[in-house]
């Protein structure tokens, strides 16, 4: 029992919401990057559902942070690729 004498779960809560949070926007970099190297074909590596959910939490999170380039070439992409209008998830509270 004294390993749990000083455990704070909101401490350890708040410390997952971070990783969590990390792990997101790099995520966000790495599809953004691989979309600039390899194409937008990059995308057939999954189902057409979860590439395009990808693209819009993308969207998102590059209009929280203002990356205004980025989110005129990931709208390129999903409009030329689905011929639809993407509309961006929105997901900053994680």
């Amino acid at each position: 029992m004294e390993d749990y004498e000083d455990f704070d779960p909101i401490e350890l809560i708040d410390d997952f919401i971070k990783a969590q949070r990390k792990a997101f926007i790099e995520g966000c970099e790495e599809g953004y990057n691989l979309l600039q190297t390899a194409g937008p074909d990059c995308l057939n590596m999954t189902e057409k559902a979860q590439a395009k959910e990808a693209l819009r939490r993308m969207l998102g999170h590059f209009t929280t942070t203002e990356e205004y380039e980025k989110c005129s070439f990931i709208k390129k992409i999903y409009e030329d690729r689905y011929r639809g209008k993407i509309t961006p998830t929105f997901i900053e509270n994680i």
